[in-house]
């Protein structure tokens, strides 16, 4: 049997939810609450089973992000996340959370490369508040949110991850 499940974070309703994310006009408070609808069917839906069977769940973003773009990215007041974290993940937190931290600038160079969407086309000031979000909760749980310079070469990352993945259970 396989360790990893991995999860699209809202299958059957996330091509909705990405319209109505991407409103100019949507209110902080109603974005972060549809944010968190991947995150309650995560924890309600398929977790709870493969946690109990003993396999890995593996997901692309989760509050730690929520945290970093609409806390320090948008200002939202992080002991609302948290309240929002309690009671929609009742309990539920990564035992792992990597952050691939590339200076702003070298990020912009990479996503130039593609089409951008709503974040993408924010100033460089979002970015670096974001940026410093997540090094911030990394400060604050370093044994949960590990750090990789994603500067390094696509095998020393590689490398990297592997070795952090490699120490937990």
């Amino acid at each position: 049997m396989s360790r990893v499940l991995a999860y699209d974070q809202a299958p059957a309703i996330s091509v909705p939810l990405r319209f109505l994310l991407a409103a100019p006009l949507l209110a902080l408070p109603a974005a972060v609450l549809l944010l968190y609808y991947g995150p309650a069917l995560l924890a309600t839906r398929w977790s709870a089973a493969a946690l109990a069977a003993g396999r890995w769940v593996l997901s692309d973003r989760f509050t730690d992000a929520t945290y970093a773009y609409q806390g320090a990215g948008r200002g939202m007041a992080a002991d609302k996340i948290a309240a929002l974290e309690r009671w929609v993940q009742q309990g539920l937190q990564p035992d792992l959370t990597l952050v691939f931290d590339v200076p702003v600038e070298i990020a912009r160079r990479r996503l130039a490369k593609g089409p951008a969407d709503r974040f993408e086309r924010e100033g460089s000031g979002f970015f670096e508040r974001i940026r410093a979000g997540y090094l911030g909760r990394a400060a604050g749980d370093r044994s949960r949110v590990r750090v990789i310079d994603g500067r390094k070469s696509l095998e020393e990352v590689k490398n990297e991850v592997e070795n952090i993945i490699a120490t937990i259970g």
